[in-house]
């Protein structure tokens, strides 16, 4: 629910909007305002609302624009948003679904001499398939990805070669997954 004094601060930006797409001023009648009430208590980011009114004023340019007379078009950019955010989702899911592959994958056939990264990559399957918020998840998880290269590195560093070498040739040689989704 938004305050009368947010609203007053919504409606302004929309105004301001308005008048730089169309040049006419913005004189919300009562549907207009029911329809912009209604947008935005169901979560429509103003700049949606922004891109449908710029969508409706390319086709359909009229002596009394409004937002009423944009509806049409202002619906289609919410439309088109709500499949943006469905279409992340599902990448997400998709990405964190091969991660979990990849990790049980590599558990399965771990070798000895990495046994004591084994504990890292089980926390990390066991965030990767927990209900946590995303941010959570991705806070976990890179804690978990510097600690598994801090331990790569206190066993395995070899004096004189780069440490990201050493991980990039540790990681090839071992099959060693990543821990951050931007990987995958």
């Amino acid at each position: 629910m938004y305050t009368t004094e947010n609203l007053k601060k919504k409606l302004k930006l929309i105004e301001k909007e308005f008048l730089k797409i169309t040049g006419k001023p913005f004189l919300p009648s009562p549907k207009d305002i029911s329809l912009l009430l209604n947008w935005l208590e169901k979560g429509v980011p103003l700049w949606v609302i922004v891109e449908g009114i710029k969508a409706g004023w390319e086709k359909r340019k009229r002596r009394n624009p409004s937002i009423f007379s944009f509806k049409r078009y202002i619906e289609k950019a919410i439309i088109s948003y709500r499949e943006r955010i469905v279409g992340s989702e599902n990448r997400v899911i998709e990405k964190e679904n091969l991660m979990i592959e990849e990790i049980s994958n590599f558990l399965k056939n771990l070798p000895s001499e990495l046994e004591f990264v084994k504990e890292i990559f089980e926390k990390a399957l066991k965030i990767l398939k927990s209900r946590k918020k995303e941010a959570q998840k991705m806070e976990i998880l890179e804690r978990l990805e510097s600690q598994l290269e801090s331990s790569l590195l206190e066993k395995f560093s070899i004096d004189g070669v780069e440490p990201s070498k050493t991980l990039k040739s540790l990681r090839i040689k071992y099959r060693i997954p990543r821990l951050l989704r931007f990987y995958y």
